[in-house]
């Protein structure tokens, strides 16, 4: 005797169809689908906000985050004792995503900055100036394109000030 309830359970291919929901947005990635709505989608913010479509300075920089063993690029980030990926981001100057990059955490910021900087290029052509933190100097980073990298240094450490008491004489 059959169990009716396995008998007539959908499988996933009769729910979704010939291709699963997952690989229809694989297929959409690798076709450039998010890219080209997010490119549309950032360039429409800006002019919603008063801004040029595209911008002419973006800010870069990194971030490891620990990942698993399974897809995806890893790699030990000695510095921060990280196991896993880092995020190279080239953001505008109101943070909205220009170029986003996952390389193993490995992969130091001024070998990273490089390819993340150039295919920049293609997308907004008009960027002349890339704000960077000290982990991108370096001739590597510098001379990726014709876009000016300012280096901007740590902070000055900002002193705490105790607030005096009014009966302090």
């Amino acid at each position: 005797m059959h169990d009716s309830k396995k008998l007539f359970r959908p499988t996933w291919s009769m729910r979704c169809g010939p291709q699963p929901l997952v690989g229809r947005i694989v297929a959409r990635r690798d076709q450039g689908v998010f890219e080209a709505m997010n490119h549309t989608l950032l360039m429409i913010d800006r002019e919603r906000v008063g801004r040029a479509a595209s911008p002419s300075a973006a800010v870069i920089d990194s971030q490891s985050v620990k990942t698993n063993e399974s897809g995806g690029p890893r790699g030990y980030d000695a510095g921060k004792k990280i196991m896993g990926c880092k995020r190279h981001a080239l953001v505008d100057s109101d943070g909205r995503a220009l170029e986003l990059f996952p390389q193993p955490a490995s992969v130091p910021d001024q070998d990273g900055g490089s390819p993340v900087i150039n295919a920049s290029r293609g997308s907004f052509p008009f960027i002349e100036k890339v704000f960077a933190d000290v982990g991108y100097q370096g001739p590597r980073v510098a001379s990726a394109t014709w876009i000016a990298v300012e280096i901007s240094s740590a902070a000055s450490p900002i002193r705490s000030v105790s607030p005096c008491s009014p009966n302090a004489g």
